[in-house]
Protein backbone atom coordinates (compact mmCIF):
# COMPACT_ATOMS: atom_id res chain seq x y z
CA UNK A 1 0.00 0.00 0.00
CA UNK A 2 3.17 2.61 1.07
CA UNK A 3 4.11 1.74 -2.30
CA UNK A 4 1.09 2.25 -4.32
CA UNK A 5 0.72 6.14 -2.66
CA UNK A 6 4.15 6.88 -3.13
CA UNK A 7 3.68 5.92 -7.03
CA UNK A 8 0.47 7.94 -6.70
CA UNK A 9 1.66 11.24 -5.30
CA UNK A 10 4.83 10.82 -7.78
CA UNK A 11 2.29 10.24 -10.86
CA UNK A 12 0.28 13.93 -10.23
CA UNK A 13 0.54 16.30 -12.66
CA UNK A 14 2.73 18.74 -11.89
CA UNK A 15 1.38 21.71 -9.50
CA UNK A 16 -1.88 19.30 -8.45
CA UNK A 17 -2.51 19.45 -4.76
CA UNK A 18 -6.21 19.30 -3.74
CA UNK A 19 -7.89 16.65 -2.69
CA UNK A 20 -6.07 13.63 -4.57
CA UNK A 21 -2.54 14.52 -3.50
CA UNK A 22 -4.07 15.33 0.69
CA UNK A 23 -5.73 12.08 0.50
CA UNK A 24 -2.39 9.91 -0.88
CA UNK A 25 -0.07 11.31 1.95
CA UNK A 26 -3.01 10.95 4.68
CA UNK A 27 -3.43 7.15 3.63
CA UNK A 28 0.16 7.06 3.69
CA UNK A 29 0.72 8.08 6.74
CA UNK A 30 -1.97 6.07 8.27
CA UNK A 31 -0.22 3.18 6.54
CA UNK A 32 3.35 4.55 8.60
CA UNK A 33 1.20 4.54 11.80
CA UNK A 34 0.48 0.82 11.25
CA UNK A 35 3.91 0.32 10.81
CA UNK A 36 4.50 1.75 13.96
CA UNK A 37 7.16 4.26 12.04
CA UNK A 38 5.76 7.00 13.84
CA UNK A 39 7.95 10.20 12.49
CA UNK A 40 7.41 9.03 8.46
CA UNK A 41 3.67 9.02 9.42
CA UNK A 42 4.15 12.80 11.15
CA UNK A 43 5.52 14.04 7.92
CA UNK A 44 2.59 12.53 5.38
CA UNK A 45 0.04 13.35 8.03
CA UNK A 46 1.72 17.19 8.15
CA UNK A 47 2.18 17.00 4.58
CA UNK A 48 -1.74 16.38 4.52
CA UNK A 49 -3.05 18.69 6.92
CA UNK A 50 -0.83 21.69 4.79
CA UNK A 51 -2.53 21.33 1.73
CA UNK A 52 -6.30 20.46 3.17
CA UNK A 53 -6.65 22.74 6.45
CA UNK A 54 -9.96 22.07 7.30
CA UNK A 55 -9.54 18.34 7.60
CA UNK A 56 -9.54 16.94 11.06
CA UNK A 57 -8.35 13.52 10.30
CA UNK A 58 -4.58 14.00 9.87
CA UNK A 59 -4.45 15.77 13.01
CA UNK A 60 -6.68 13.09 14.92
CA UNK A 61 -3.96 10.76 13.31
CA UNK A 62 -0.97 12.41 14.32
CA UNK A 63 -2.05 12.13 17.77
CA UNK A 64 -2.18 8.61 17.17
CA UNK A 65 1.06 8.23 16.19
CA UNK A 66 1.94 10.03 19.39
CA UNK A 67 -0.23 8.44 21.52
CA UNK A 68 1.66 4.97 20.32
CA UNK A 69 4.38 6.37 21.59
CA UNK A 70 3.30 7.29 24.68
CA UNK A 71 3.69 11.03 24.41
CA UNK A 72 0.36 12.16 25.63
CA UNK A 73 0.62 16.14 26.18
CA UNK A 74 1.72 16.00 22.10
CA UNK A 75 -1.21 13.76 21.27
CA UNK A 76 -3.34 15.71 23.31
CA UNK A 77 -2.53 19.04 21.23
CA UNK A 78 -3.06 17.78 17.85
CA UNK A 79 -6.48 16.00 19.16
CA UNK A 80 -6.98 19.75 19.91
CA UNK A 81 -6.21 20.54 16.21
CA UNK A 82 -8.76 18.42 15.01
CA UNK A 83 -11.46 19.29 17.21
CA UNK A 84 -10.85 22.78 16.04
CA UNK A 85 -11.57 21.56 12.70
CA UNK A 86 -14.81 19.98 13.94
CA UNK A 87 -15.57 20.49 16.85
CA UNK A 88 -18.52 17.79 16.60
CA UNK A 89 -16.32 14.61 16.29
CA UNK A 90 -17.05 11.93 18.78
CA UNK A 91 -13.96 10.10 17.94
CA UNK A 92 -11.39 12.80 19.03
CA UNK A 93 -12.90 13.42 22.27
CA UNK A 94 -12.43 10.03 22.96
CA UNK A 95 -9.21 9.45 22.39
CA UNK A 96 -8.39 12.99 23.92
CA UNK A 97 -9.95 11.42 26.85
CA UNK A 98 -7.83 8.22 26.80
CA UNK A 99 -4.91 10.28 26.77
CA UNK A 100 -5.84 12.56 29.89
CA UNK A 101 -6.72 9.16 31.89
CA UNK A 102 -3.21 7.50 30.74
CA UNK A 103 -2.14 11.18 32.78
CA UNK A 104 -4.28 10.78 35.42
CA UNK A 105 -6.19 13.56 34.78
CA UNK A 106 -9.24 11.94 35.44
CA UNK A 107 -11.72 15.02 35.52
CA UNK A 108 -10.41 16.12 31.92
CA UNK A 109 -11.13 12.32 30.77
CA UNK A 110 -14.94 13.12 32.21
CA UNK A 111 -15.24 16.35 30.19
CA UNK A 112 -13.95 14.71 26.91
CA UNK A 113 -15.84 11.65 27.22
CA UNK A 114 -19.29 14.10 27.99
CA UNK A 115 -18.02 15.98 24.47
CA UNK A 116 -18.22 12.59 22.78
CA UNK A 117 -21.54 11.24 24.62
CA UNK A 118 -23.08 14.89 23.57
CA UNK A 119 -21.58 14.86 19.69
CA UNK A 120 -22.42 10.51 19.08
CA UNK A 121 -25.65 9.74 17.19
CA UNK A 122 -24.72 5.95 17.73
CA UNK A 123 -26.33 3.87 20.58
CA UNK A 124 -23.77 1.42 20.71
CA UNK A 125 -21.06 3.92 20.28
CA UNK A 126 -22.71 5.98 22.95
CA UNK A 127 -22.92 2.98 25.33
CA UNK A 128 -18.81 2.59 25.26
CA UNK A 129 -18.45 6.48 25.88
CA UNK A 130 -20.75 6.13 29.24
CA UNK A 131 -18.51 3.08 29.79
CA UNK A 132 -15.59 5.25 29.68
CA UNK A 133 -16.97 8.28 31.85
CA UNK A 134 -17.64 5.56 34.51
CA UNK A 135 -14.14 4.39 34.82
CA UNK A 136 -13.28 7.77 35.07
CA UNK A 137 -15.40 8.62 37.63
CA UNK A 138 -14.25 5.21 39.43
CA UNK A 139 -10.58 6.82 39.47
CA UNK A 140 -11.97 10.00 40.93
CA UNK A 141 -13.89 7.55 43.77
CA UNK A 142 -16.80 9.42 42.43
CA UNK A 143 -18.97 6.21 43.06
CA UNK A 144 -22.54 7.37 42.66
CA UNK A 145 -21.40 9.31 39.49
CA UNK A 146 -19.56 5.87 38.16
CA UNK A 147 -22.33 4.13 38.61
CA UNK A 148 -25.18 6.65 37.14
CA UNK A 149 -22.29 6.62 34.02
CA UNK A 150 -22.55 2.66 33.60
CA UNK A 151 -26.27 2.50 34.18
CA UNK A 152 -26.65 4.52 31.33
CA UNK A 153 -24.11 2.44 28.96
CA UNK A 154 -26.32 -0.62 29.85
CA UNK A 155 -29.66 1.83 28.84
CA UNK A 156 -27.94 2.08 25.19
CA UNK A 157 -26.44 -1.41 24.80
CA UNK A 158 -28.45 -4.31 26.70
CA UNK A 159 -25.77 -6.61 25.96
CA UNK A 160 -22.96 -4.88 27.29
CA UNK A 161 -21.27 -7.14 29.91
CA UNK A 162 -18.62 -4.93 30.91
CA UNK A 163 -21.02 -1.89 31.59
CA UNK A 164 -23.24 -4.48 33.84
CA UNK A 165 -19.73 -5.75 36.39
CA UNK A 166 -18.82 -2.08 36.64
CA UNK A 167 -22.35 -1.23 37.73
CA UNK A 168 -21.46 -3.71 40.42
CA UNK A 169 -18.23 -2.35 41.49
CA UNK A 170 -19.78 0.45 42.34
CA UNK A 171 -22.70 -0.61 43.87
CA UNK A 172 -20.04 -2.28 46.24
CA UNK A 173 -18.08 0.97 46.65
CA UNK A 174 -21.70 2.46 47.54
CA UNK A 175 -22.03 0.00 50.20
CA UNK A 176 -24.91 -1.64 48.70
CA UNK A 177 -23.62 -5.61 47.85
CA UNK A 178 -26.98 -7.43 47.87
CA UNK A 179 -27.94 -5.03 44.49
CA UNK A 180 -24.27 -5.44 43.06
CA UNK A 181 -25.03 -9.32 43.18
CA UNK A 182 -28.22 -9.17 41.60
CA UNK A 183 -25.93 -6.75 38.49
CA UNK A 184 -22.95 -9.51 38.85
CA UNK A 185 -25.95 -12.56 38.18
CA UNK A 186 -26.66 -10.57 34.85
CA UNK A 187 -23.51 -10.10 33.35
CA UNK A 188 -23.07 -13.68 34.08
CA UNK A 189 -26.08 -14.67 32.39
CA UNK A 190 -25.82 -15.41 28.46
CA UNK A 191 -26.66 -13.11 25.73
CA UNK A 192 -28.91 -13.57 23.67
CA UNK A 193 -28.42 -14.66 20.33
CA UNK A 194 -28.01 -12.02 18.09
CA UNK A 195 -31.35 -12.04 14.61
CA UNK A 196 -29.93 -13.09 11.88
CA UNK A 197 -30.55 -10.77 8.94
CA UNK A 198 -33.01 -12.29 6.48
CA UNK A 199 -30.93 -13.53 3.20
Amino acid sequence: AIKSFTEAIQLAPAGEVGQYISEAYLKRGICWHYQEQGSLARGDLAQSASINFEDPLPHLWIGFTYAQEGKFREAIDHYGEAISRNASFPLVYVNRGKAYMQLKQYKKGVQNFNEAIRTEPNEIAMARHFYRRGIAHMRLEEYQKAFDSFHLATLNDKSFKPAMQKKAEALRKLGKPGLAEQYDRQAREPSPPKPVAPS
